[in-house]
């Protein structure tokens, strides 16, 4: 099911300037193009929009038995040697590095600019901090293309042409948000579907600090149970790395001739679109003359269509100097939780599985596909490899339209370890060989999707990013059951039974879901591919190997963050500077997962 939202918000000159461009609920129909004509900087439809929901492919499963699904739903038998974390520890650990994230985006209305507010959740992948200014840190915070598909030219216009994360409609930054729950869950399990009502009780309203004037972050709906407060602790945030153009030209290059077919069909629709929109016979339907002029201008694009991974790092610099108690308290738990899952992952040599400490920097180093191929390297790592993963702990900010605020949620709600069998592996099955839902993985063997491996003949255009075309998507997404976290928590990070970070997560299948029900299924992306894949369709066609962290040893990836750390700050980290102009420079190149420099 397509997760792109039909637009029923108002056009961007009727709106204010301080609606919340949350993702909708309102799915629109797949129809092969790019779905949803709205446009990305109409409030309540615009970068917040994820990309299409991956789908199993064609013809998969076929025929399956209950062993066989069983199966799929294992672990081998050497899984004993690795160690399982808590799981209230990890969603702990997520919830301190966690926040609600608000990018606000600039944008010409007329002689005037619009602040358009986008929403998402976002996490501290990494850190770093000034050794001459204890209160000075940089926070690198994950998340999703699409949550900052309208927060663009955020670093020097020459770096952000070199990399391809420019937006020619020359928006800018025009302010940043984090916030949290007021209370501290208790990280026991929840039910499934649980009301907002119930869900404040037990975590509390969303308190948001802003660098700008909070009223300009204020929901345009004041029933909203937020708090908004004001800050200098933190100026905009800019964009250190975007998965978007990785690969080299041979990479992409094996793709060229879809991908001009997929641009040209997305060209001859969208034309259509709007004259069906705009004709005589369009039963009062209508596109807004803003749309068509972006739209057209997007139809002229000539330049190189790449690839895109629904990830990205922003950089946050932080003054603690200036910030209250509650902010103060909320960085340095994001920062202590960043610290304990690295001294967690560099204490467990040989305890936890797909890791190689010589070639990683606290992430997997082997995915679960590459594994299930059989494409795994022959030596420890790879041989007691794991292609599954039984429970998968996602928790993030998810929006109510309801109640107009945003809640604290979990996936694996109590109905997940229970007799149920809610599951749609059990489509397939009789009645009487359904599985109960404790018995299923959250991610079964073989349970991926990605265009570039099974269907190369069906690339899509995505134009929800920076006002240009990609193609939806490069790299491997995997399912995850009992997942179905709502619009709004997307950008949360993704974690194994393990302790390890295994991705991000970026959509939902929304055909039987709404807001609180988490035990549909959804989807993350994986920071590695560690091995070159062939497709399926052409084995002369190769899905090259990379690592979104590090791209050390991934001879087709041009860029990877750390790469793009030592392209941004050669000679070490720069601050700003205490007297508020300008900065100051430093040799350190340190950080959480480079302790011995980028």
């Amino acid at each position: 099911t397509d997760t792109r939202p039909t637009d029923n918000s108002p056009s961007r000159d009727e709106s204010s300037s301080n609606n919340n461009n949350v993702e909708d609920a309102n799915p629109s129909t797949e129809t092969g193009d790019n779905p949803g004509l709205t446009p990305s900087i109409t409030p309540g439809s615009g970068g917040g929009v994820p990309p299409t929901f991956p789908r199993f492919p064609n013809g998969f499963p076929i025929g399956p038995t209950r062993s066989s699904v069983l199966e799929k739903n294992s672990y081998p038998s050497y899984v004993d040697r690795f160690t399982v974390v808590d799981k209230k520890k990890i969603y702990e650990e997520i919830y301190d590095r966690t926040f609600s994230i608000k990018p606000g985006t600039l944008i010409k209305s007329g002689q005037s600019d619009l602040l358009l507010v986008d929403q998402g959740t976002g996490w501290v992948l990494d850190y770093a901090k000034n050794q001459s200014n204890n209160n000075q840190l940089k926070l690198f915070i994950a998340t999703n293309l699409h949550v900052i598909g309208n927060y663009g030219n955020t670093n020097d216009k020459s770096f952000d042409e070199e990399l391809s994360y420019s937006d020619p409609t020359g928006v800018k930054p025009g302010g940043f948000a984090i916030g949290k729950s007021s209370k501290t869950p208790s990280f026991e399990d929840q039910h499934n579907k649980l009301p907002a009502s119930e869900l404040k009780e037990k975590v509390g309203n969303m308190i948001y600090y802003a660098n700008v004037d909070k009223e300009d972050y204020a929901t345009s709906n004041k029933k909203g149970d937020i708090e908004n407060r004001q800050t200098t602790a933190f100026s905009n945030p800019k964009i250190v790395f975007a998965a978007v153009d990785y690969l080299d030209d041979t990479a992409l290059n094996q793709y060229k001739p879809q991908i001009d077919r997929a641009w040209e069909s997305w060209k001859e629709q969208t034309r259509n679109k709007i004259n069906n929109a705009n004709g005589a016979s369009s039963s009062g339907t209508s596109i807004a003359q803003e749309e068509i002029d972006r739209l057209n201008k997007l139809m002229s694009y000539s330049g190189k269509i790449s690839f895109y991974t629904d990830f990205g790092i922003l950089e946050l610099n932080v003054d603690l100097s200036k910030a209250d108690e509650t902010l103060k308290g909320w960085i340095n738990k994001s920062t202590t939780a960043v610290d304990n899952y690295v001294n967690r992952i560099k204490t467990s040599s040989g305890k936890i599985p797909n890791y190689d400490p010589a070639k990683g920097n606290f992430f997997p180093t082997l995915d679960y596909m590459t594994k299930n191929l059989g494409l795994a390297p022959k030596d420890d790592v790879g041989n007691y490899g794991l292609d599954t993963a039984k429970n998968i702990y996602i928790a993030g900010y998810p929006f109510d339209n309801g109640s107009n605020s945003s809640y604290w949620m979990q996936n694996n709600p109590i109905e997940r370890y229970g007799e149920d069998k809610t599951s749609k592996s059990n489509r397939w099955l009789a009645e009487k060989d359904k599985i109960a839902n404790k018995d299923l993985f959250a991610v079964e063997k073989g349970g991926i999707n990605t265009k570039t491996y099974y269907d190369i003949n069906n690339l899509q255009i995505y134009t929800k990013l920076w006002n240009r075309p990609f193609i939806d998507r490069y790299g491997i997404d995997y399912q995850s059951k009992f997942s179905s976290l709502y619009f709004g928590a997307s950008g949360s990070v993704a974690y194994n039974e393990f302790g390890q970070i295994v991705g991000i997560y970026h959509s939902l299948d929304v055909s039987s879901i709404s807001y609180g029900d988490v035990l549909g299924g959804g989807a993350f992306a994986s920071f590695v591919q560690a091995a070159d894949i062939p497709t399926l369709s052409n084995s002369s066609i190769i899905n090259y190997g990379y690592n979104l962290i590090d791209n050390n040893g991934f001879p087709h990836q041009t860029r990877s963050y750390r790469s793009n750390l030592k392209k941004m700050y050669p000679n070490g980290f720069t601050w700003p500077s205490t007297s508020g102009t300008g900065v100051t420079t430093s040799t350190n190149k340190t950080t959480a997962i480079f302790p011995s420099g980028y």
